[in-house]
Formats: C-alpha cells, sequence, structure tokens
C-alpha cells in the first residue's frame, strides 16, 4: 500500500501548498493594490472556460456555494479529505 500513501501526501501537498500560493498572491495583491482579490471554485472553472459556470441551468444551489467558496479554502478541503480517504482506504487493505 506504499502506492497508497504516497499518493495522498502528493494530492495533499498540491492542496495545501496551491492553498499557501493563493493566499501569498492575495496579500501581495492586497499590499499592493489596497482591495483584497477573491478568487472562488466558480472564477477558476470560468478560465477553464466551463460554461456551466457562467450560467447554470441545473444544481443553482451547487453553483452558488463554489462561487462563495473560496479557492484556498477548497484545495485545503480536496487535501484533507484525500487524506481521509487514503488512509481509510489503507486501513481497509490491511485488514
Amino acid at each position: 500500500m506504499k502506492g497508497i500513501s504516497e499518493a495522498a501526501v502528493a494530492i495533499s501537498a498540491l492542496g495545501f501548498f496551491g492553498a499557501l500560493g493563493i493566499w501569498g498572491w492575495q496579500i501581495l495583491r492586497y499590499l499592493k493594490v489596497g482591495e483584497w482579490p477573491s478568487l472562488s471554485v466558480i472564477d477558476v472553472m470560468r478560465s477553464l472556460k466551463i460554461e456551466w459556470a457562467y450560467a447554470p441551468d441545473a444544481w443553482i444551489g451547487v453553483h452558488k456555494i463554489l462561487n462563495e467558496c473560496p479557492l484556498a479554502l477548497a484545495l485545503i478541503g480536496v487535501a484533507v479529505a484525500s487524506m481521509w480517504a487514503f488512509s481509510a482506504a489503507d486501513s481497509a487493505a490491511r485488514k
């Protein structure tokens, strides 16, 4: 199960370091401009040209949540969830 734990560490590290990078960028922008730049999950989806992010016709509540959810927080959530999921899979495989 060494591959599972390595994958969990890699995904978690990407999530945590990505969040730190986003916060660093936001702090620098704030110090330079004097206004906090918000960056949500929907902003990233729009930059990736995902049409649902522009005008959702279904799952409106999910769109509203993702529009209010800071990207850094979402990345930390992905990191924690991946560690939990891989830990559960690892312990199940050891049984």
